[in-house]
């Protein structure tokens, strides 16, 4: 079975972009026949190479190689590759395997490799523990799933239900829900009795050590009527951290029959904002509660030059669909790390700042603190000197931007390039820099004096310079200063 299942980009996995980090899950079940092993796999398309064809259509190929083995010996061996559909857009890739394995235990290796790009691979281990036939009632294994809903919705089909695996046991912002479902192994000499599953999603990393739990549920469990069992919980309320699911099996005393764990991490940044705001009454009095919900928006979009790399993608998915008051609280604690005591007035100087350079750099898009020019003096202060350029006839307008010294990047003599290739307004774009982190181009020059055409070689790509001439003095201008 092979279906695709779009990934969610995510804060905890930005590290790893551009890696081919697949997710694997896996589950030991068993039926009339035998016990088998599940093995979901999935690879996100930004991990992905992809071909592409004349119609502009992508596609994506991986090898996936599976062994499992007992004691040294091959029990399974298995070479195959995973191909996603053609398609407009890149894909994501899942796939299910089921392999019948003997009571044992057993060491599964599985390797992943891009076949656009071989240098990209990926290996997993994991022991593998299949059990004699149940004798007596047990809880045979559990899969964490993104959701659950009708055959035929989702990525994959099993118990005339469909279902979505749970990428790298991951639940991110945007996801509200956890799902679970699994199978109660019956012996045949099973006497009724009043079951139950109870689901307890608990804190921490250590199921052998009581914890706080997070959620509860309980419901009646007839093996007479299946030995299927799931259930979805509301998680949208839940603060990031590690928790482990703990479902278990229970008499009518609640006595514990037979249980099963999975670990999962939850990334929660606005509920963690929400219940800090919560707890926080200097906040609940603090400036931002007066602030209109366009002037929240605007202050926290004049923010974003300032914010440090790890709390980017929070704030960014406050503004795409963040609560009222978590967006608050996050432009609340911005200023309040700047000073405790007076977060107000911090905040008043610097939107001064920032309407300033809104008026000065506005363009037909966004706000001028958005476009190129606004958010480098946000984000580094004003430059020290400027050249600007608006005569020389094979060069649309350029600004070059000197700094002497940059603190945030412990440099000496930075210098920004930009220029106005339409030719229209104040529609500036960042061509190149000297500065760490932001653009480096090193054919700014041949980008530039485009027009040139005749002085630059039919290798564009390689060519990095132009001929001296008569106003052409970019390169002199960024030597010089």
């Amino acid at each position: 079975m092979r279906k695709i299942l779009v990934f969610v980009c995510f804060i905890f996995s930005l590290e790893s972009f551009g890696q081919l980090v697949g997710s694997i899950q896996t589950a030991i079940f068993t039926n009339e026949e035998s016990s088998y092993v599940e093995i979901y796999t999935g690879i996100p398309s930004r991990d992905l190479q992809y071909k592409v064809d004349e119609s502009g259509q992508f596609q994506a190929s991986v090898e996936m190689l599976c062994l499992i083995t007992q004691d040294s010996i091959m029990k399974v061996g298995e070479k195959f590759v995973l191909s996603s559909p053609w398609d407009v857009e890149k894909k994501d890739l899942w796939d299910v395997k089921r392999y019948a394995l003997d009571p044992g235990s057993y060491n599964m290796s599985i390797s992943l490799t891009d076949l656009e790009n071989p240098l990209q691979a990926f290996e997993f281990n994991q022991e593998l523990v299949v059990k004699d036939e149940a004798a007596s009632l047990e809880i045979a294994d559990i899969v964490l799933c993104a959701n659950l809903g009708k055959a035929g919705d989702h990525v994959f089909d099993k118990y005339g239900f469909g279902f979505d695996i749970l990428p790298y046991n991951l639940c991110t912002n945007v996801q509200n829900s956890l799902a679970v479902f699994g199978e109660v192994n019956v012996p045949s000499n099973f006497q009724p009795q009043d079951l139950a599953i109870q689901y307890k999603l608990l804190k921490g990393f250590d199921h052998l050590q009581e914890q706080e739990i997070a959620l509860q549920g309980f419901e009646k469990f007839d093996p007479n009527k299946g030995n299927v069992f799931f259930r979805s919980m509301d998680i949208e309320n839940l603060k990031s951290g590690a928790y482990y699911l703990d479902v278990a099996l229970i008499d009518r005393e609640r006595n514990i029959i037979h249980s099963k764990q999975k670990f999962l991490q939850i990334h929660h940044p606005d509920a963690d904002l929400i219940l800090d705001a919560y707890d926080n009454q200097i906040f609940e009095e603090s400036f931002v509660q007066d602030l209109s919900d366009d002037d929240l928006e605007y202050a926290l979009r004049a923010i974003t030059p300032q914010v440090s790399q790890n709390n980017q993608q929070i704030l960014s998915d406050l503004l795409d669909k963040g609560s009222d008051k978590a967006k608050r609280y996050f432009l609340y604690s911005y200023f309040s790390n700047q000073s405790l005591e007076h977060p107000d007035i911090v905040y008043n100087e610097y939107m001064k700042v920032a309407k300033a350079v809104d008026r000065t750099y506005r363009d037909n898009v966004g706000f001028g603190f958005e476009t190129d020019r606004g958010y480098i003096f946000m984000k580094y202060g004003k430059p020290n000197d400027q050249v600007v350029v608006t005569d020389e006839p094979s060069a649309p307008p350029y600004e070059i931007w000197i700094y002497n010294r940059m603190d945030l990047t412990n440099q000496n003599d930075v210098k920004f390039l930009f220029y106005n290739p339409s030719l229209g307004g104040n529609n500036y774009l960042l061509l190149h820099s000297t500065c760490r982190g932001e653009r480096n181009n090193p054919n700014w020059e041949t980008e530039l004096y485009g027009d040139a055409l005749p002085e630059i070689s039919n290798n564009r790509i390689d060519d990095r310079s132009v001929g001296n001439n008569y106003n052409r003095n970019a390169r002199q201008f960024f030597s010089d200063f």
